[in-house]
């Protein structure tokens, strides 16, 4: 009979309570399959997320030091490096963000471009610290707000906290020219998946117009470069948006006609 790990089962324990807002529950559940499973990277990686969020450095050093094997995995050396960019060691960080990104494929460009913004803006505490808060009342800094890309910056941001209006409304819609430590590709790039972000933001707001739109700008900006992939995706969204408007729309056909017969029996 197929049995389960119990560093296995630990694990999908703590992702059942972090489903439940059950931080605390989800974090005692992490600890108990590394604790089985030192280098099972899912638990490390989730709970090395929890403890950087909480502000808790030294906890996410512990869990992947630097010479840890599970530096195989982009994610963790992510979270290294957003580690020492949080205790304000800028060039500890880009080293660890600059082997993410002479790591991974070409064609892995979304996380290439999450990985660019961090760089970018790792020697600057107060934004990292913004940047990578769970509180949503922490106002952006000067440096932020003064930024060419912004917007970007915001809507990653509003979307990992589930911010979905606020990530909705920052999209990056107008191309910023001289940005440094980022070349004419990258740009083009980042600006093309942070329209993507925004349709998923809008989407998730349930501004299926908003999200209409963009999810066809994204898929018509990613296919005219050639990354067939991810205009997929943007289809895909594209054609899931346009099913949920077909579904609100009979329901509010339905609605009218209850409203009628109401009317005409009454």
């Amino acid at each position: 009979p197929h049995t389960v790990p119990t560093h296995v089962r630990d694990y999908r324990d703590g992702t059942d309570h972090l489903a439940l807002h059950d931080t605390l529950s989800a974090t005692h559940a992490f600890t108990r399959s590394i604790d089985a499973e030192p280098t099972f990277y899912p638990a490390v990686a989730t709970l090395a997320g929890l403890r950087l969020r909480a502000g808790d450095i030294e906890a996410v050093r512990r869990l992947i030091p630097p010479d840890s094997v599970m530096f195989a995995y982009p994610a963790l050396a992510v979270l290294f490096g957003d580690a020492h960019a949080m205790a304000g060691e800028g060039v500890s960080a880009v080293a660890a963000y600059d082997s993410v990104l002479a790591a991974i494929p070409d064609y892995m460009t979304e996380i290439r471009m999450l990985v660019m913004l961090r760089r970018r803006v790792a020697n600057d505490r107060a934004a990292v610290r913004w940047f990578l808060a769970a509180d949503v009342s922490v106002a952006p800094p000067p440096s932020i707000a003064g930024d060419p890309l912004g917007p970007a910056y915001t809507t990653v941001r509003a979307l990992r906290l589930r911010q979905f209006d606020t990530a909705c409304a920052a999209g990056l819609t107008a191309a910023p020219r001289d940005v440094p430590s980022l070349s004419a590709a990258d740009l083009g790039m980042l600006q093309r998946h942070a329209g993507l972000w925004r349709a998923t933001a809008c989407e998730s707001a349930g501004r299926l117009n908003d999200a209409a739109a963009a999810y066809e700008n994204a898929y018509h900006s990613f296919a005219a470069v050639g990354a067939v992939e991810t205009a997929r995706v943007a289809y895909d969204g594209s054609e899931r948006v346009l099913w949920k408007q077909s579904q609100q729309a009979g329901r509010r056909t339905l609605t009218q006609l209850r409203d009628r017969e109401t009317k005409s029996s009454s």
